[in-house]
């Protein structure tokens, strides 16, 4: 008997692990159609959407758990730091991204910033709104001080290949006019700099 149930309980190990990896395959693939179907979106209209690219870049990074939890491990990991006697601030990524935010006139303290971090999952659900007859492309943001939080998270998932790092993410303020590009984890001007403009040129002439 106690042969049986150690060999039954092997099978039932076996069969969980077996289960485990066939959904972490179907999280993995439907991250990659998700993903996909951003890239054509973006490619013929303006999306606007604070959640769907932080959501594909979450789930890769903690596959089987849902967005609210994989999202607070996420910002605990990489968005906040200790500072001691239990006490949290940002991250020196986060410092670092906020700091570029605000020549682009995206300010607001630390404090109020890692509030909205807090309650991430909660605040990307928030409406976009955006000026009539702009560009094709992607586009996350809205008011201070989540337009921060969002830039955060998205150059941190950028920056760890969590997330296409070419596909340009365009950074809206409160009143849905474009400030900013996020690109290979940098907060960059709209326009291209010269040597971006090569890097795509090089990469053109690579595909053809």
């Amino acid at each position: 008997t106690t042969l049986l149930r150690s060999e039954k309980e092997k099978e039932i190990s076996r069969l969980e692990k077996v289960y485990n990896q066939v959904i972490s395959a179907f999280n993995r693939e439907l991250s990659d159609l998700k993903e996909e179907k951003l890239r054509r979106d973006s490619a013929l209209r303006a999306v606007l959407n604070n959640r769907y690219l932080i959501e594909i870049g979450v789930q890769r990074y903690k596959d089987g758990e849902t967005l609210t939890v994989g999202l607070a491990l996420f910002v605990e990991e990489y968005l906040l730091q200790s500072s001691g006697g239990g006490k949290k601030k940002l991250s020196e990524h986060s410092r670092r991204v906020c700091k570029e935010m605000k020549k682009y006139g995206f300010a607001s303290k630390h404090q109020v910033i890692m509030k909205d971090l807090s309650d991430f999952s909660h605040e990307l659900s928030k409406p976009l709104h955006q000026k009539s007859g702009s560009e094709v492309g992607y586009y996350v943001g809205g008011s201070s001080p989540l337009a921060q939080a969002i830039a955060c998270a998205l150059t941190k998932l950028q920056s760890l290949h969590l997330i296409p790092d070419t596909l340009p993410v365009f950074v809206i303020d409160d009143r849905g006019e474009a400030k900013c590009r996020l690109v290979k984890g940098q907060v960059l001007s709209m326009l291209p700099s010269d040597t971006e403009s090569l890097e795509a040129s090089e990469e053109l002439e690579e595909r053809t």
